[in-house]
């Protein structure tokens, strides 16, 4: 669903859309209870036209 999202809007409203978007993977420390521990996530990505 999210994937095609730039592209499907674009039909709705009949205009070209280019939709760049990060990817990858990241590592985060995010709580201050646990300011020790990592958490590792990724982006989704992809680049639209």
């Amino acid at each position: 669903m999210v994937e095609g999202a730039p592209s499907r809007l674009a039909r709705l409203l009949s205009v070209p859309v280019v939709h760049a978007a990060h990817t990858g993977t990241f590592s985060g420390f995010d709580s201050s209870e646990l300011p020790d521990v990592a958490y590792h996530s990724f982006y989704l990505g992809g680049i639209r036209i």
